[in-house]
């Protein structure tokens, strides 16, 4: 029956489908998806998204709501804390100005933090900033935006 075919396990798993092994990410792909993934929690929160179309901007998006912008930067990881700092001619440390939060992502955590709240502008210990996180599983997280 149609009923039985939508519903026999072995059809739909992952076991049945032709794949490929992907071999490691590419750090620029890794970034990409931490921006991807920041820009869909903006979109869900009802944000304007714009992306500068210079790559060495020292901020990675805009978002905008009510005609407030804000510069975000986006720094994403596999780890519980990350180092801050830009990757152009050399390592150099972001200044006041340069962005007005970052979106640390750790997923499925993204981590939307204002500049001015960071307790150390070269590094972001996740544990530090429990207030600030937004788990991607959660659905109740689209709820309820943060203003910024």
């Amino acid at each position: 029956s149609f009923l039985e075919s939508i519903t026999d396990s072995e059809s739909h798993s992952q076991e049945s489908i032709d794949q490929e092994e992907t071999g490691r990410v590419r750090t620029s792909s890794f970034g990409e998806a931490g921006e991807n993934l920041v820009a869909y929690l903006f979109h869900m929160w009802n944000y304007n998204i714009c992306k500068p179309m210079r790559g060495d901007s020292a901020y990675d998006l805009v978002v905008e709501r009510d005609d407030v912008f804000k510069k975000i930067q986006v720094k994403h990881t596999a780890n519980n804390s990350l180092r801050i700092q830009r990757n152009i001619k050399g390592k150099q440390q972001y200044q006041e100005g340069n962005f007005d939060y970052v979106c640390a992502v750790s997923f499925p955590n993204v981590y939307v933090i204002p500049w001015n709240k960071l307790q150390d502008r070269t590094w972001v210990i996740f544990n530090k900033y429990p207030e600030y996180c937004y788990d991607l599983n959660d659905p109740t997280i689209y709820n309820y935006r943060p203003t910024i």
